[in-house]
């Protein structure tokens, strides 16, 4: 499996393409998506043994993908391929593809959830065509601490780029048991309203009955 994702990662830099890596932690499992894609402009103006050649190097990396889903991925300035993988907590330490681009990777389950590196993103050194990476994390456990560039609701996300990757390490911790979601103003005034409609409606049947 650990050769598979390597595969992956070995198909993202030969394209030359933008590159995003998204994980969603879950209490139950880890989703990996690894998204490959090109500006569709770029693409467009390939002309057709460009195409051809483009779709063999990804048909000979992609021999050994044999537990990635694969889909074309499309929005309205990109065009690639999508590939999506799903893990358990104790898998995940051994089959990130983040244990490609740094040198130490740690994932801690108890007591609580760390996700720890070291400091070099190795993947910008050996691959010249890769400017920018992309490193996205969702979750619904509660965030402890992070070094996250920028934070979205429950998605934390990494820019790593060719002027700060020697010093980009991913550092988060999690909370153990998943968030409990609050409850809204307007979440409250639908409960109150509710429970309201209730005793009006028994309130009216008691004097039906008295009658």
């Amino acid at each position: 499996m650990k050769k598979t994702i390597i595969l992956v990662l070995t198909i993202l830099f030969l394209c030359g393409c933008e590159a995003k890596y998204n994980i969603k932690i879950y209490e139950d499992k880890i989703n990996e998506e690894i998204l490959i894609y090109e500006k569709t402009a770029i693409l467009d103006k390939y002309d057709d043994e460009d195409k051809v050649l483009f779709e063999d190097e990804l048909s000979y990396w992609e021999l050994d993908l044999d537990y990635y889903n694969k889909e074309k991925y499309s929005d309205n300035n990109n065009t690639g391929y999508k590939y999506k993988s799903y893990f358990t907590h104790d898998e995940y330490e051994q089959l990130t593809a983040l244990n490609r681009c740094y040198a130490e990777f740690n994932y801690q389950q108890e007591p609580t959830i760390k996700i720890k590196t070291s400091k070099d993103f190795l993947c910008l050194n050996e691959y010249e065509e890769l400017k920018d990476f992309e490193i996205t994390i969702e979750t619904d456990y509660k965030v402890i601490n992070s070094n996250a560039d920028k934070v979205d609701g429950n998605k934390l996300i990494w820019k790593i780029n060719k002027n700060n990757h020697k010093n980009k390490p991913i550092l988060l911790e999690l909370e153990k048991h998943p968030e409990k979601k609050k409850l809204g103003i307007k979440e409250i005034l639908i409960i109150i309203l509710f429970f309201s409609l209730i005793f009006i409606n028994l309130t009216v049947l008691k004097k039906d009955k008295k009658k």
